[in-house]
Formats: structure tokens, sequence, C-alpha cells
């Protein structure tokens, strides 16, 4: 049998599970591509990179607990404390940070290991107990609440202050460290396929779904590389000021050689209100050059325009 017939016949299986009822995740899939399209008519923001950062960004902590909770329901069980647990660890942390004056380093382990007595502790019961896991987990579910309160106390929220958990929190990596994560993940999934077909051929298995995994190998490692591409675009304002900025001047420049007076000023006033945002150098942004002649006006621009062009080379990616 060929390689052909073999991909067609993987397909053909899969459709008759599929219309037996083993749908898999193709119900989840077909959720999220309706979502993008009604909400993308919707509104012209939403399929835009910046969004879906900002989604990858909120959704972060829900999907980390989604992952473990697959594992419990490929078994056929089911967890409702999760969250409550997950908070629990979160409470942890911050708690021996700000209260306890731990470095983060050392509070981090600390939460982890209390997530994983909560979690032994309920598998406890339902494997060893043989007691069903939604009585368990619902018990666990109003225990975790009281114990969050506890942990929290009646104010309900704590301030976080610790540089690192701030930068985990809000900031992004940058487009160098991006990119290496993206060669990093998209290398060792490649490798460990690799090496999976490589012991089965020691082991004298036949791989005829090797040609079927590299395609979809490649498939993947492309669009994790666009969706790479696409989220270390520059998409903050920084790169309308400079724009808005430049035509500004680009539009006065005509009129400042011909005069040197009003239109000058107006190019001087939009350059150092931009320079003094990002330099803050409140002293020099704040100058006002009055020169009779014009020709000072023009050198004062030249010196300016100099000073733009360094300017976005400092800071441009």
């Amino acid at each position: 049998m060929s390689e052909q017939i073999t991909i067609e016949k993987s397909l053909r299986d899969w459709w008759s599970r599929v219309k037996a009822g083993q749908v898999g995740a193709l119900p989840a899939i077909l959720g999220l591509l309706v979502l993008c399209i009604v909400f993308g008519s919707l509104s012209s923001v939403f399929l835009t990179p910046g969004n879906f950062a900002n989604l990858l960004t909120q959704a972060a902590a829900v999907t980390v607990i989604a992952m473990g909770l697959v594992f419990v329901l490929l078994l056929g069980e089911i967890d409702l404390s999760a969250g409550y647990a997950a908070g629990v660890c979160g409470a942890i942390l911050v708690i021996m940070v700000t209260e306890m004056d731990f470095a983060w380093y050392i509070a981090f382990p600390v939460s982890i290991l209390g997530g994983i007595i909560l979690g032994a502790g309920i598998g406890y019961l339902v494997a060893q107990l043989k007691i069903p896991s939604f009585v368990v987990t619902l018990a666990t579910f109003l225990a975790f609440q009281g114990l969050l309160l506890l942990l929290v106390g009646e104010g309900g929220t704590i301030r976080i202050e610790d540089p690192v958990i701030l930068a985990v929190e809000n900031k992004n990596l940058s487009v160098s460290a991006s990119w290496i994560f993206f060669f990093v993940t998209s290398g060792a999934y490649v490798l460990s396929g690799l090496w999976k077909f490589t012991k089965r051929r020691r082991a004298g298995l036949v791989d005829n779904l090797f040609k079927f995994w590299l395609i979809k190998s490649i498939g993947l490692v492309i669009i994790g590389a666009a969706a790479t591409s696409a989220l270390t675009v520059e998409r903050s304002n920084n790169h309308t000021t400079r724009q808005l900025a430049w035509n500004s001047l680009c539009s006065t420049s005509d009129s400042c050689f011909a005069c040197g007076s009003n239109f000058c000023t107006h190019a001087h006033v939009v350059w150092l209100t931009y320079l003094r945002s990002r330099w803050k150098c409140r002293s020099r942004a704040t100058r006002r050059y009055q020169c009779k002649d014009g020709s000072h006006h023009c050198i004062h621009d030249l010196f300016w325009f100099c000073c733009s062009r360094w300017n976005d080379l400092r800071f441009s990616r």
C-alpha cells in the first residue's frame, strides 16, 4: 500500500469517526472560527494583531488552567475547583512577596508546591477513596473559596510592586527574544517527532504516516512563524507620533526658507514637544528661538532635523 493511499485511508477513517459522533476537537475549532468571523464582521479592530496580543495576555491564566483540565476530562472526570485552586496559589505567591518580603524566585516554587499539594489531596480522595470527582471538587470548590478569603482578608486585593511579577503580567518579549522562543519551541517539537519515528524504525515498526506528520509539522511551523511575525510588529503610538511630526516639518520646510519666522517656530514647537516626550529634557524642550534673521531659523531647522533623524535611528527597531 502506498503512502498516499495510507493518508487517504486515515482521512476516511477520521471522517467515519466524526459521523459516528467522535468529533474530538472539531466543535471547538469550528466555534473559534465562527467567533472570529462574527466579531471580525462587527468590529474592524478584532482581527488586528494588537487585539490578538491583548487576548493572548488576558487569556493566559485561563489557558494554563484549561491545559491541566484536559487530562482530567480525558480520564472521564471533572474538576470544579481548578479556578479557586489557582487563586489560592496566586494568593500564596503574592502574600510571600508583599507581606513576608520573600524574593519572587522563592515564593514562586512555594506557590507551585501549594498547587501540587492541593491537587494531590483531591486526587487521593478520588483515586484511592473512590469518591466521585464531582462530589470532591464541589466540596473543595467551596473550601478553597474560604481559604482564599482567609489568605487575602477583608480587603480582597493585594497591591503587587515586585518588578519581575509585574513584568511577567504586563510586559512583552523583545523581537529577538520572541523569535528565539519560536525557534526553540519549533525545533523542540520537530526534534521530538523525529526522535519518535527514529525509535519506531529501530523497533522494526513501519512508519507509513511520516509524510502526514511532516506536512502537519510544516503547517504548524508556518502558522507559528506568521503569528510571531504579526505579534512582533510595532503596535505603540510612537511610530504615529514620529510620522505626524515628520509630516509637519516637511510641510513647513519650504516656507521656512522663504520667511524664516512663524512656520519655523511652528516646526520647532512640534519637534521640541516630541523630543521632550522622548528624551524627557524639559529645559531644552521649552526653549523658544526668536531670531530675526531667517537664516538662523534655517540653521536651527537643520540642527533639529539631524536630531530627529538620530532619534528615529535610536528608537527604531
